[in-house]
């Protein structure tokens, strides 16, 4: 944890905050430092928590200073801060990106509209969606594709004319022919 070893880690919390992080009660669930100070900002309040996140920051932020070296957490700053303001309860914008969605439920619903479409058509006419570059199932399948190659081969795979040659190739090799 930092810089500090268990001795000076118990004198930190006692000059700089008045506490006895050594207290039986911070050691719950073990004895290391970090085990204590997680416990330890679990069963203090906010106040005391936000003044002991606070002193260690500084700390921290000295340490790595005095080291001359850079730090070794991505944003940490940015995810401090965004700590403190929830601590304080003030919004939070901690310039993340929020997470993609796992599905787009637009298109597959478009995709089950189309197929319950396409089921009601003669044989001959079912074919032409499914070899049809635009439309859902094109959509779906550049979605597909995208989401299921490596990055380097989804160029290769991305445009219609790539995608109409490679499946020429195989159903051609399946019948024996050389097209």
């Amino acid at each position: 944890m930092l810089d500090f070893s268990d001795s000076s880690f118990s004198e930190f919390f006692a000059a700089e905050l008045d506490i006895d992080i050594d207290d039986s009660i911070y050691a719950e669930h073990g004895g290391s430092k970090g085990k204590r100070l997680r416990c330890f900002l679990l069963k203090v309040d906010d106040a005391t928590a936000i003044r002991t996140l606070q002193a260690l920051w500084e700390h921290r932020t000295e340490f790595l200073a005095r080291t001359r070296q850079q730090d070794p957490v991505l944003n940490a700053e940015g995810r401090y801060l965004g700590l403190l303001a929830r601590l304080t309860g003030q919004p939070t914008n901690a310039g993340g990106t929020p997470p993609r969605a796992a599905f787009d439920w637009r298109l597959l619903a478009e995709l089950r509209d189309e197929l319950v479409r396409v089921a009601s058509l003669q044989a001959h006419e079912r074919g032409y969606p499914f070899e049809s570059e635009r439309g859902t199932w094109g959509r779906f399948a550049d979605a597909a594709t995208a989401a299921t190659m490596p990055p380097k081969a989804i160029g290769s795979w991305s445009s219609p004319a790539a995608r109409n040659a490679e499946s020429l190739r195989r159903s051609s090799a399946r019948c024996g022919g050389t097209r």
